[in-house]
């Protein structure tokens, strides 16, 4: 993928001159000469606006420090000194700007800084300070999906056209600095001045207009004199040359100065004292010539005095009017409640989450204060009179709003409520209060309650992201009174999300947005050391920050964070359903885990107890799934997890006190593991896992993660599994048996690894699948070989396809890499011919799963033959037992064997390598790579 560029939200222009700044070999029509470095540099200056998720808070968004652009749509930036400011580690911080392809979300708005303070000098005017909140929701109000700028008019300038910024001729002043601009300040160094003898003169008309014609004939001069202060700077000229009644008006100097104001309040430098109090400039003249120079057809005199005027055009004409809009609202909401400002000022908020999905980037902000309050600073309590809570509701059952009336007052938290909504009410009795909400967020329904689809206002400018129909929105609420039991209101079927205020704090206020009638975000404004009734616990923040399918975790549970990969999934992040997978929750629970199973490619995980499925996600399949049990009841318990991280989740692991380990999915750098330490105790009480993104048919997963709970446990020692450059799975041999010789296939470099004891009777080998010639043996995955105590040895897990065929379709038909990745490049066929000839015979010996039973007791295995191929690959195995019986041959098998490994005094077992890449196929389940004899070690 390539790279892009993006550009300023408030010019167009880049933050680079690089594309421009040097000569190119075939001239393209780019005067040079007007864009020297000086006039240039101010391009690589920017900063962004953006929304710190992890802010406390009323507010989350800031502006940052000065930084620069990077490759792939992201900025290097400082922190910058704003009170929202993320810490960064190292000074700097990488950015992703107009969309974040990490977490499918709009990334931060870059612009210029030069840019910005022109957007406060324009603000400053009509008397609004620049609040960083107001200013990044405005941004995403002019923003659209998929653009690297805002949906704005940048007048005399293109922007991008397509994924790289090209300047054209004649729109160099456009790059040029708007603020430093030394021609100016020469200009405004030998102003000209008024002479004596000069006296004020009319302008010049088109005599070809009689006075017949002239509109304002009839008008006192006094009068056309006021309308000509408020003509547009566009038509000002103009109409002096239509009216020869206007024309013919003494305009005095003042006149002209006055224009300037009000034509030119970009030139802050004229207008600005002393300048502006001189009596001796001619202003009629200074206002001709900057009139002339700012002009887009005049770019060699004073450049970056045109680019000043196009900028200062889209903050007052595109970007401040959104601004103000939104300031005026945000206001009105949060002065419907009387708060002290002492109350405010420490209030906090801890997370702000979407409950509506498409998240909309025109939603509305909210931030209101409930009266709920009383006392003198320093002893603040609650008020302890009856309160109601009014919930609104769509004709469609979605959450619109909610008001509070304490006494005489009453919060509205949520856009106006228009006729037909419908309404619940929630009495508050003496002293009683709410710590907040749990919320039930799913697809609302189609139609409301009358069969009619409900009326939805848009937007007049709708796009993808303001879409809600298809997607979730809070169909019910449950209100978490403190002294009365809570109450459930609406439809409490869908995915839970609790909002509630951290342990000794209180409900003060609400903050949020709203959007097409709809509430789209939720926070609470909490405060501490207010006194009134008991708090109930509060559960950690970390799972109020997530939403949970079912049920949210037990209160006394934590979540270690979680992570997603870099592939997108289909909604932000704290829209992504997370399933709760219970090790065990108290000691019973954990005494009665039996095992976890995780389907093939991740695409199911599910946790038993005694023996029945107690919770589970994804889709697991019969036969095709890798069950590791626990013995629960003989006190073996999880203490260790870690993650492999990809695109997606590529693999991860879990750890038992008894020394065995799981491995599901692919292995690689961990990109986290947890344990209990002295630092951090706990108990690894579960998984909690979400499948966010869908592929074809499948939903894969996306993100996993550890429950944790109260307590402690032993530490997990990682290394203990790590022997002879493997990775041993369950757990690793005796410590004097080792891989050598004989030995097939590539030798192990830190890869996953199990093993096949030569003593131990083997009762089945599961998925001894065959391939024909033109199927790489990759296709057919792995096979899983079961002792007669009924233990398993996973060599990866067999095929679903291969191993369920179809009858009659020709295999030539059957789906292809299914969850495989293929590199660049030529792909080499399969370097063995099969042992099987046609189709007829593949589903002969692929029919049920190709297993091989050798009775309840088992038998021993005594060799285990292997066809290799040239290149070092292993493409087939045999297995033998001591009395004589051959297994069906896994793989392609058809020529002459490589050699075998077999039972004797010095080699005691089998190395299985596995690995999820061979040749030009990358798998995400392993396959067998090579086998290697164990052999012992005095």
């Amino acid at each position: 993928m390539g790279d892009w560029d993006f550009v300023c939200a408030l010019c167009a222009a880049p933050f680079s001159a690089a594309s421009f700044e040097d000569e190119p070999e075939e001239d393209d029509g780019i005067d040079r000469s007007l864009l020297p470095k000086a006039a240039i540099q101010w391009l690589e200056r920017l900063c962004v606006v953006a929304e710190n998720e992890a802010s406390l808070g009323v507010g989350r968004c800031y502006i940052s420090g000065p930084g620069r652009d990077e490759m792939y749509g992201s900025v290097c930036v400082e922190p910058g000194d704003h009170t929202n400011a993320p810490e960064a580690a190292n000074g700097t911080m990488n950015i992703s700007v107009y969309y974040n392809y990490a977490d499918e979300s709009t990334g931060a708005i870059p612009v210029h800084i030069k840019c910005l303070d022109i957007l406060k000098k324009v603000l400053k005017q009509d008397g609004y300070d620049l609040n960083a909140d107001t200013l990044y929701a405005s941004f995403l109000e002019a923003h659209e999906e998929g653009l690297c700028y805002l949906n704005f008019d940048y007048y005399d300038f293109n922007g991008p056209d397509d994924q790289y910024f090209c300047l054209e001729a004649e729109q160099e002043a456009f790059v040029c600095d708007p603020t430093d601009i030394h021609q100016l300040r020469d200009y405004l160094n030998n102003l000209p001045t008024v002479k004596p003898s000069d006296s004020p003169s009319p302008s010049k008309s088109n005599t070809s207009v009689s006075q017949s014609q002239d509109p304002f004939s009839a008008l006192p001069a006094e009068l056309i004199l006021k309308i000509m202060i408020y003509v547009p700077r566009e038509a000002f000229i103009p109409f002096l040359l239509a009216s020869p009644t206007a024309s013919r008006i003494e305009l005095t100097n003042s006149f002209f100065l006055a224009r300037i104001a009000g034509d030119m309040p970009w030139a802050w430098e004229v207008l600005s004292p002393p300048l502006s109090e001189r009596t001796d400039i001619n202003w009629r003249a200074v206002y001709t010539y900057l009139y002339t120079e700012s002009s887009a057809s005049r770019t060699n005199a004073l450049p970056g005095l045109a680019n000043r005027r196009r900028i200062w055009d889209v903050c007052s004409k595109q970007a401040a009017p959104i601004y103000k809009r939104r300031a005026k609202e945000e206001k009105k909401a949060s002065d419907q409640g009387s708060v002290p400002e002492e109350v405010k000022a420490r209030a906090r908020c801890a997370h702000m989450p979407h409950v509506l999905s498409t998240a909309p980037t025109k939603a509305a902000g909210l931030t209101v204060w409930l009266p709920v309050v009383t006392g003198a600073p320093g002893a603040y309590r609650l008020v302890e009179g009856e309160k109601k809570i009014k919930l609104y509701w769509t004709a469609r059952g979605v959450f619109s709003g909610i008001a509070f009336e304490t006494g005489k007052q009453t919060v509205l938290f949520g856009p106006e409520q228009g006729p037909g909504v419908k309404v619940d009410e929630c009495m508050l009795g003496l002293g009683d209060w709410i710590d907040g909400f749990e919320f039930s967020i799913g697809k609302p329904d189609a139609q409301g309650d009358d069969g009619k689809e409900e009326s939805v206002t848009k937007p007049n400018r709708a796009s993808a992201s303001d879409k809600h129909e298809n997607g979730l929105a809070i169909k019910g609420v449950i209100v978490r009174r403190l002294v009365s039991e809570p109450v459930a209101f609406g439809d409490m079927s869908g995915h839970r999300r609790l909002t509630v205020v951290q342990e000794g704090h209180t409900l003060v206020g609400l903050r949020g947005e709203a959007s097409s009638g709809m509430i789209s975000r939720v926070g609470l404004l909490e405060l501490p050391e207010l006194a009134g009734p008991q708090r109930r616990p509060a559960p950690d923040a970390s799972v109020c920050k997530l939403m949970w399918a079912e049920q949210v975790p037990s209160t006394s549970l934590s979540c270690h964070p979680s992570e997603f990969g870099y592939w997108s999934v289909q909604e932000t992040h704290d829209l992504v359903p997370f399933y709760p997978l219970y090790f065990g929750r108290t000691e019973d629970e954990l005494a009665s885990l039996t095992g976890i199973v995780v389907g093939s490619n991740l695409l199911g995980i599910a946790v038993y107890h005694d023996g029945k499925v107690s919770g589970s996600a994804g889709r697991l399949e019969q036969g095709f799934s890798k069950y590791f049990p626990i013995d629960g009841k003989g006190g073996e318990r999880v203490i260790g997890f870690t993650l492999t991280m990809g695109a997606l989740v590529d693999g991860f692991r879990v750890i038992t006190n008894h020394g065995r380990q799981a491995i599901f999915g692919r292995t690689g750098m961990i990109a986290d593991s947890v344990t209990s330490t002295a630092a951090d105790p706990c108990v690894l009480a579960g998984l909690y896992c979400s499948y966010g993104y869908k592929a074809r048919e499948y939903t894969l997963l996306s993100s996993v993660s550890v429950l944790k709970g109260p307590g402690s446990s032993e530490t997990a020692d990682f290394n203990h599994f790590v022997r002879d450059q493997c990775i041993w799975e369950p757990t690793p041999p005796p410590p004097t048996w080792h891989p050598s010789t004989p030995a097939f296939g590539p030798p192990p470099n830190n890869d996953q690894a199990t093993f096949l004891d030569f003593s131990k009777p083997v009762k089945e080998i599961q998925g001894l699948l065959a391939a024909p010639d033109w199927v790489d043996v990759v296709e057919l995955g792995g096979f899983v070989i079961r002792y007669a105590d009924d233990s398993d040895v996973y060599i990866g897990l067999p095929s679903t396809i291969w191993a369920q065929l179809d009858g009659r379709r020709p295999l030539k038909e059957l789906p292809r890499h299914q969850h495989m990745a293929t590199s660049l490049g030529p792909m080499k066929p399969p370097e063995l011919p099969a042992h099987v000839k046609d189709d007829d015979e593949v589903r002969k010996q692929n029919a049920g799963g190709a297993v091989w039973r050798l009775g309840g007791e088992g038998e021993r295995i005594a060799k285990v033959v292997v066809w290799e191929t040239g290149t070092g690959r292993i493409d087939g195995m045999q297995f033998h037992s001591e009395t004589g019986k051959a297994s069906l041959r896994w793989g392609k098998c058809g020529g002459e064997s490589k050699g075998k490994i077999a039972a004797d005094d010095r080699v005691k077992g089998v190395c299985f390598v596995l690995g999820t890449s061979r040749g030009p196929y990358h798998t995400h389940d392993p396959v067998p790579l090579g086998v290697r004899a164990l052999v012992e070690e005095s």
